[in-house]
């Protein structure tokens, strides 16, 4: 896992809260909700920047955005059954996702339409969402793919994206402190090879600190 894609994550979470996207939109925020406006915003991030960047560094960054979705999910509580059924899916709901944004720019506005009611909500409003996401679009063409990895997005031109500002950096920051994702202290296990937490146990081997605590998976 390479934690340099960190900001591509952190980025892609930042513009899911986004408060416009509920406020001008009909719709409540949720979590679920939040989850599926980040598959559509990795979906078109996937879709413009494949066609100029390696495979395999796409692959790399498809994999580790899932992952930390898995790992933000597991920090909620979830145990490893529910994790496995929600990622699966999700992993789903995120290929219908790419399948229809394969044809999107030859999609007309009823297209789009139908979309966003399929994917959010009937009762959003599809108009401010076709705007946005075109607006997305031209956002992810002006700035490269570096400029996610190394955290220099240049957001000045793109109003809808981020509103403008009616507290202080420090306020807000301390404000969402508590719900910030960042990455933890993720660790190589050196028996099994497989990525966990820092004082976790790991759970392909059911092994913690050298003791035998869950069965092992197959």
């Amino acid at each position: 896992m390479k934690l340099e894609y960190i900001h591509i994550y952190n980025n892609l979470i930042k513009l899911t809260r986004n408060k416009s996207l509920y406020k001008n939109t009909n719709v409540e925020e949720t979590f679920s909700l939040r989850l599926v406006l980040f598959l559509i915003h990795f979906s078109f991030f996937l879709k413009i920047y494949k066609k100029t960047n390696n495979k395999n560094t796409m692959q790399e960054i498809y994999d580790f955005n899932f992952k930390q979705l898995e790992l933000s999910i597991r920090e909620i509580g979830y145990g490893d059954v529910s994790i496995n059924k929600k990622m699966k899916d999700y992993l789903n709901l995120f290929h219908k996702i790419i399948i229809d944004l394969h044809s999107w720019d030859s999609f007309d506005d009823n297209k789009k339409t139908t979309f966003f009611s399929n994917f959010i909500s009937k009762d959003s409003n599809s108009t401010f969402f076709i705007d946005y996401f075109k607006n997305y679009q031209n956002f992810l063409q002006k700035n490269s793919l570096n400029s996610f990895i190394n955290n220099i997005l240049d957001f000045k031109n793109w109003h809808m994206a981020v509103p403008k500002r009616k507290t202080t950096k420090s306020r807000s920051g301390k404000r969402r402190s508590h719900i910030k994702v960042l990455p933890k202290n993720i660790i190589e296990d050196k028996k099994s090879g497989e990525y966990r937490l820092s004082h976790h146990l790991d759970l392909k081997t059911g092994m913690y600190k050298g003791r035998q605590v869950l069965d092992p998976k197959e």
